[in-house]
């Protein structure tokens, strides 16, 4: 006789383990903290950047507008940098009160209990109790272990932003000193042209003047020689800064 077909063992279904609200806050918390330590990893990376672009040597120098808009550009690019971290460091602190909370807070005399009654208040119909006792503490062992790791890395983190928070205002600083250099060489630059032009005017109201005895007056070569003057007044203060270097002379 034919036996009769072996039936197949139907495949077990796992039913997977149910999750509570303390695992879950952990997980929040612990993504919380893994996307900020991304975006301070992000914020590394962008003042290295910046500090690039501030301390590299031009090859070519710019014209004065467009010198205008780099120093305009670097320091719209501290400011953003100095806020991203005030605002992550709020952040920081906001999280580090959390984390200690719930890895330190319990009920004195009591072990945890289960679910995750952080708070005794009672909401009913829009009206809030205020607690009469201290909150029974939620989260296991398990739990509370994660979140003292989590607190540790909030503190690397808050170290980690108060590093680059000084590194901030020192690119800040850096690059006012630079805006104050290119402001002094401008300063520079009609200080020297301000300066040839004294002497000339003075030569020339000299011999302006409607004074009836001038010695130079009825010289054949006064002309020359006022305009000779004029020119050596120009061209001497001209080589003397030359030489102390404001007009790209000697060192």
């Amino acid at each position: 006789p034919n036996a009769p077909p072996q039936q197949q063992p139907q495949p077990q279904t796992l039913v997977p383990a149910p999750i509570g609200p303390g695992e879950v806050l952990v997980a929040l918390i612990e993504t919380i903290v893994d996307r900020l330590a991304d975006i301070l990893e992000s914020v590394g990376m962008l003042l290295d950047k910046l500090s690039r672009d501030i301390f590299k040597r031009r090859q070519n120098k710019p014209a004065v507008r467009s010198i205008a808009a780099w120093q305009r550009e670097l320091l719209e690019r501290v400011g953003s940098s100095g806020d991203l971290c005030s605002r992550v460091r709020d952040t920081l602190l906001g999280l580090e009160r959390i984390t200690i909370f719930l890895s330190e807070s319990k009920k004195d005399g009591m072990a945890p209990a289960s679910g995750l009654p952080v708070t005794s208040r009672r909401f009913e119909a829009g009206v809030t109790t205020l607690p009469t006792d201290n909150a029974p503490y939620a989260l296991s062992g398990a739990l509370r272990s994660r979140m003292a790791t989590a607190n540790r890395d909030l503190s690397s983190l808050s170290d980690y932003v108060s590093q680059a928070a000084s590194k901030v205002e020192f690119l800040l600083d850096a690059t006012l000193g630079f805006i104050s250099i290119e402001q002094n060489g401008v300063m520079k630059v009609l200080t020297v042209v301000s300066f040839i032009g004294v002497a000339p005017t003075l030569i020339a109201g000299v011999y302006g003047m409607n004074f009836k005895d001038i010695p130079e007056l009825n010289w054949s070569f006064g002309y020359w020689y006022s305009l000779g003057l004029m020119a050596a007044s120009v061209a001497l203060p001209l080589l003397w800064f030359w030489r102390k270097g404001w007009l790209g002379g000697i060192k």
